[in-house]
């Protein structure tokens, strides 16, 4: 995430950290503050040889001009999460104003150890790792001047897990995880595939103006990296009539063998590789998020055909049941 590289540069293959090569592969937080001075830089981190192998040597290398302004290192969520809110309350009352803040939160990792990815620990640590991104970005957003500042967010994780606990592998539990940015600059929509972690380092300096050094392995999803507004299956960067007949007749294809991009032209639109009422739900709250309320309904009431019929009333029953909310995946 940090050095925006793989292993192969980096050499950091596991947890011990024996000769990680930081001299010519530093964090982007290093870039960052040689680039441009006055800006103020923070680390909030879990994991403490995180903190002594990758970001210490900034501190400690020949250029004072790098520094990491802010170090703060603890062995739990809670605590960090605090931490955090604090540096952001920019009343006065902070030791520091971070232009630029990394934050590692890791009781999840801890809970994919102790019983896996379909353990009831790991659901309910999930559930307060979204609390605790709930407080930060509510400080964020809280802060006197915010509508006056760009900030860009970007969320996301270093592996998933086995159903059983455990990590290292090349399984689709091991390796799919989420990547998410957010800033004023961007449309919503889903990014294109083969995003990952090393695309964390150049997206942040993008956001800020800085050259993305030419031995980065990453490539920025700053700005223009959605290729679809989500619902937007023909790519017009409209949702209309040829969207809705593009995703009912996505209903009937088998989407196995395709790849996410393509499933997702077809009407899989939470990337599940199905075009089923899960992925309807989310293009009706798209679709009259953008067009007003009830026109997919005006939309599919003006098309009589059996099939739209059927889903005229799913949407009619929205409004009756209790209605589940389904995760975008993003990978």
């Amino acid at each position: 995430m940090v050095t925006g590289v793989w292993a192969n540069k980096h050499n950091v293959y596991n947890n011990s950290f024996t000769v990680p090569n930081v001299s010519t592969n530093p964090a982007y937080l290093s870039t960052v503050k040689a680039a441009d001075p006055s800006l103020t830089t923070a680390t909030i981190l879990w994991w403490q040889i995180y903190n002594d192998t990758i970001f210490d040597p900034i501190n400690s290398d020949a250029d004072p001009n790098n520094n990491i302004d802010y170090q703060f290192v603890f062995p739990g969520d809670a605590g960090l999460t605090a931490d955090t809110v604090e540096k952001l309350n920019s009343d006065g009352s902070s030791d520091v104003d971070a232009d630029l803040t990394f934050v590692e939160l890791g009781d999840l990792d801890g809970a994919g150890h102790s019983c896996g990815s379909s353990g009831a620990c790991y659901e309910a640590e999930m559930i307060q790792q979204d609390l605790y991104v709930g407080q930060i970005l509510d400080a964020l957003t809280g802060r006197p001047n915010f509508t006056n500042e760009d900030w860009q967010v970007i969320i996301t994780s270093d592996h998933g897990h086995l159903a059983g606990g455990g990590h290292g592998g090349q399984s689709d539990l091991e390796r799919r995880i989420p990547f998410i940015v957010s800033s004023q600059s961007l449309k919503q929509g889903i990014l294109p595939e083969g995003v990952s972690q090393v695309d964390v380092a150049p997206t942040v300096l993008d956001h800020l103006g800085i050259a993305t050094p030419s031995h980065y392995d990453g490539v920025s999803r700053a700005g223009g990296g959605a290729y679809c507004l989500l619902g937007d299956i023909n790519d017009n960067w409209l949702l209309d009539a040829e969207d809705w007949a593009q995703f009912r007749s996505g209903q009937q294809a088998d989407l196995t063998g395709l790849t996410q991009q393509q499933a997702y032209q077809q009407g899989d639109l939470n990337g599940d590789f199905l075009n089923n009422h899960a992925d309807f739900v989310l293009f009706k709250e798209a679709y009259e998020r953008t067009n007003g309320a009830g026109s997919l309904a005006a939309l599919i009431a003006g098309v009589p055909e059996p099939s739209t019929y059927l889903l005229a009333l799913v949407t009619a029953g929205l409004a009756f049941f209790p209605r589940r909310r389904f995760n975008q995946g993003i990978s």
